[in-house]
């Protein structure tokens, strides 16, 4: 059996070994050690009333027999959420998002309009400016912007940057690949159809990109581009654009084809988008020398 200062010191070890771990512990957030928050105490607003007691734990009485009570006060306890839980609550929502972490590069600052046409620069200033007054025109039916026009002209990537932005503003964004989401659905037999409608009609802001994607084809010899416009397509756009209409939901679109086109794809639809996006609406007409892509094509 050991003796009784063998005991002690086998417990001061221990104690010793977890102050070594706690000091060696790192954390995410040094602020809260990774609780989330604390718990502050403030100045009592409330109290209470209790009975007197002896030491022996007796009721004590006044002259006339009754219990003598003491007020005291309640504690008034706060929890505080750390900083930490905003930048957390940010991040969930840029996994939400479906942007890709490629787009989420995209900002104002990187948006390259060195050697560029003017409409270029037209088109950066209107999407920044779209950025800027978005708290002011988020609950109003004209709070959409739309850059439509030539292909590689950088409509998705100022798109970005203003998804980007609000992420970070922690407003939510759902961005919805036009083409791809129409495969996905398609390729699931239309299962994950009600429930990506719905995600599309609640997000914050919905940044629709590459409405009705043309595909090139073969018509009569040539080669044309023909919208991904078929009659289910545009049922569900109608079902989530009329909805976000109806409640001044903000949406970011970037389309190839302009509003002429659009209108006549499907009025309902195209008239919607114009009435929400028309105070911030650049037309990129088609020029093959405006898509970077091929910069260095028409640039060698």
């Amino acid at each position: 059996m050991r003796t009784f200062e063998e005991v002690m010191a086998a417990l001061q070890e221990k104690v010793n070994q977890a102050s070594e771990d706690s000091v060696q512990t790192s954390y995410k957030c040094e602020q809260c050690k990774d609780q989330g928050g604390w718990i502050e105490e403030h100045e009592p607003v409330t109290f209470y009333s209790t009975v007197v007691k002896d030491a022996a734990g007796n009721v004590q009485l006044d002259e006339f027999n009754k219990p003598v009570y003491k007020r005291l006060p309640m504690k008034n306890e706060i929890w505080v959420t750390c900083s930490c839980q905003q930048q957390k609550q940010i991040e969930r929502l840029i996994a939400n998002s479906q942007i890709t972490s490629e787009f989420q590069k995209k900002g104002f600052k990187n948006f390259d309009i060195e050697g560029h046409a003017p409409i270029i620069s037209k088109m950066r200033n209107e999407a920044l400016k779209y950025y800027n007054n978005f708290a002011e025109i988020r609950n109003e039916m004209e709070n959409s912007i739309a850059l439509v026009g030539q292909v590689g002209s950088g409509k998705t990537h100022l798109l970005s940057a203003i998804a980007n932005g609000l992420l970070q503003q922690n407003i939510s964004v759902m961005y919805f690949p036009f083409a791809e989401v129409m495969e996905k659905m398609r390729e699931n037999e239309f299962a994950l159809k009600d429930k990506i409608v719905h995600q599309a009609q609640q997000a914050d802001v919905w940044f629709l990109d590459d409405l009705f994607k043309p595909v090139t084809k073969m018509v009569n010899g040539k080669t044309t581009k023909v919208p991904r416009a078929s009659e289910w397509a545009q049922e569900r756009m109608y079902e989530i654009i009329n909805y976000r209409y109806l409640n001044k939901k903000p949406i970011l679109l970037s389309c190839e084809l302009d509003f002429e086109t659009l209108l006549q794809i499907n009025d309902a639809i195209g008239s919607r988008l114009f009435e929400m996006c028309s105070s911030y609406l650049v037309t990129i007409a088609e020029d093959p020398f405006l898509n970077h892509r091929l910069r260095k094509v028409y640039h060698a």
